[in-house]
């Protein structure tokens, strides 16, 4: 591997205690200690009842360290912004079929990381035939998507989901990102920078409907 090669692992969160672990502290960084989201923090690490057993985890890695990940939960099941933000989905309901995932707790810390960690995400998503990747974002998030030119579509307007530490309100918004609406141009950046990469996956060798015991 060339130095500074950025490496990804897509795993079930049950099969590797030791990067689910790493991966948990990471959010913990990102969303608690920089962001100042209340979230549940134990033992060092940020979790919730989503990180079930049948949680699919990306972890993105420079000299094996975690710099960029994200949580993936196929939408026939339950999953958080459904559960927890019922409210946001006042124009068009939230997914419930097994064509869609959402994706949740994305987060970058290496800025020359950010490009790499959505296409290892968008990847995800065509290579399981995904009608939509559904997430919760923060209207910069939804922005900077938008200048990324990957197409986005809102289930309801903009609320108020909480306040940080400093006091600040979090604006978010739910939608998706409907894969098979996306440019030709937006395949072959997301082809180019893969073939910088090496991604392995290790929740399709026993296909995507496998759910680890």
């Amino acid at each position: 591997m060339l130095a500074g090669r950025l490496r990804g692992r897509i795993f079930f969160a049950a099969d590797d205690d030791r990067l689910c672990r790493e991966v948990q502290v990471f959010r913990r960084r990102m969303f608690v200690d920089e962001l100042g989201w209340d979230l549940t923090v134990h033992d060092g690490r940020e979790h919730d009842e989503f990180d079930r057993n049948d949680a699919i985890l990306f972890a993105l890695q420079r000299h094996d360290a975690v710099v960029g990940c994200f949580r993936a939960l196929r939408c026939d099941r339950p999953y958080l912004s459904r559960e927890v933000f019922p409210g946001l989905a006042s124009d068009v309901s939230y997914p419930s079929t097994s064509d869609c995932w959402e994706i949740s707790r994305l987060a970058v810390s290496d800025r020359s990381a950010g490009a790499p960690l959505y296409a290892a995400m968008l990847d995800f998503g065509w290579k399981r035939r995904a009608r939509a990747l559904v997430a919760l974002v923060d209207l910069s998030h939804e922005r900077m998507l938008r200048a990324m030119q990957i197409h986005t579509r809102r289930y309801g307007a903009p609320a108020v989901v909480g306040i940080n530490r400093s006091g600040r309100q979090i604006d978010a918004v739910a939608g998706e990102i409907p894969l098979d609406e996306q440019s030709p141009v937006l395949h072959r950046a997301v082809s180019q920078i893969l073939a910088h990469m090496e991604i392995s996956d290790e929740t399709l060798v026993l296909g995507p409907d496998r759910v680890s015991a």
